[in-house]
């Protein structure tokens, strides 16, 4: 894996940590009105997760080949695992814990419909695991490219482009699944050298963008694809022709971002009830403090998760 993409990686897990951080906390009583004009901003992680996701599709798929059976095997296998065990987890303590959680009812049709990757195509607003939304997303991206990957391998981005797009037309879906197809366009111009020689150009005007849209008083639903994914797709090209970062923090905390990303809607809870339990008060630069120290642990949370679980529970597949 190219390490820079890695970094990305980090950045979008903890700004989706963050973005949640800000609303849990506010709920129980840690609001921050110094951090809020960051907190829309911040789910621009989603996107980045989704130019990184097609664009490691496509260079992997290039580079390597495989029929499309044993590409939706492997994409199986590394996603699958540790969503199911985080997400029967969640339901089992719903049934032995329900106080713990705002929503304590449970619901077995809702459960399995979240395990199969498609709660929210059967009308569920969310699956059980909350993050796991944009999960079903990728699953349907996966399911698309090796469709064509069977039928049409040689328009390989312009055919998955037609299918979202009719997807979004016809069936609702959201319009940031082009996200997709946009970081396939990323892994086309890398593995072509397409850009190879504006790298940093290409990187710093990317990530400029990205900083400036939190100046945007619009909808960022309406205009993330624009604002944020255009963007996502110029850090992560240029990403690929600048000097890569060196194993390190940055580079474990990518590694371990599918982790961070899974497991922090249940860390975030925890962090707050344990501040509210041993009486620290919400106000001021306290709130601030602890919404860092929040993503701090949920992070800390997500690589032991990835270090003790997620990579033995690989192993085994």
């Amino acid at each position: 894996m190219i390490n820079n993409i890695q970094v990305l990686r980090a950045i979008a897990a903890l700004n989706i940590v963050f973005y949640h951080a800000f609303g849990i906390g506010a709920s129980y009583g840690y609001a921050t009105d110094v951090l809020e004009p960051v907190m829309k901003w911040a789910a621009n992680g989603v996107d980045i997760f989704f130019v990184i996701s097609g664009f490691v599709m496509f260079y992997v798929q290039h580079s390597h080949p495989r029929s499309p059976w044993e590409f939706l095997k492997n994409r199986v296998k590394r996603i699958v695992p540790l969503y199911w065990s985080i997400t029967l987890a969640c339901v089992l303590l719903v049934l032995l814990v329900p106080s713990a959680f705002r929503q304590s009812e449970f619901d077995l049709q809702h459960a399995v419909l979240s395990l199969l990757f498609v709660s929210r195509f059967a009308g569920f607003e969310y699956p059980v695991l909350v993050p796991g939304w944009t999960l079903e997303l990728e699953m349907l991206f996966y399911v698309l490219l090796a469709v064509v990957i069977a039928i049409n391998p040689r328009h390989v981005i312009l055919s998955v482009t037609a299918l979202l797009a009719a997807g979004i037309v016809f069936a609702g879906i959201p319009p940031l699944v082009l996200e997709f197809p946009l970081g396939m366009l990323a892994g086309w111009c890398y593995v072509n050298r397409v850009g190879a020689a504006n790298g940093k150009l290409l990187f710093i005007v990317g990530s400029a963008l990205l900083v400036a849209s939190i100046l945007l008083q619009a909808d960022p639903d309406v205009w993330r694809l624009l604002f944020w994914g255009v963007p996502s797709f110029l850090m992560v090209l240029g990403a690929c022709f600048i000097p890569q970062v060196k194993k390190g923090l940055w580079v474990t905390l990518g590694s371990a971002s599918y982790g961070i990303y899974l497991i922090h809607t249940l860390t975030l809870p925890v962090f707050y009830k344990f501040v509210r339990w041993i009486g620290i008060s919400g106000s001021g630069a306290v709130d601030e403090v602890n919404l860092v120290l929040c993503v701090l642990f949920s992070a800390l949370m997500g690589v032991c998760t990835y270090r003790f679980y997620e990579r033995p529970l690989a192993k085994l597949f």
